[in-house]
C-alpha cells in the first residue's frame, strides 16, 4: 500500500481510517480470529 491518499469515485464515501490506519490511530489485531465462528463459547460450560 502507498501513502497516497485515494481519491474516492464518484458516489463513494470516504473512510479515512480504513485507507491509512496507522494514520488515525486502529489497533491492528494480534491474534487470528478466524475460529470464533466456529466454536461455542458456551459448550465448555
Amino acid at each position: 500500500m502507498s501513502n497516497e491518499e485515494k481519491k474516492p469515485q464518484p458516489g463513494e464515501q470516504q473512510h479515512p481510517a480504513k485507507d491509512a490506519p496507522d494514520q488515525h490511530g486502529e489497533i491492528p489485531r494480534t491474534r487470528d480470529d478466524s475460529d470464533d465462528d466456529k466454536h461455542d463459547p458456551y459448550q465448555d460450560k
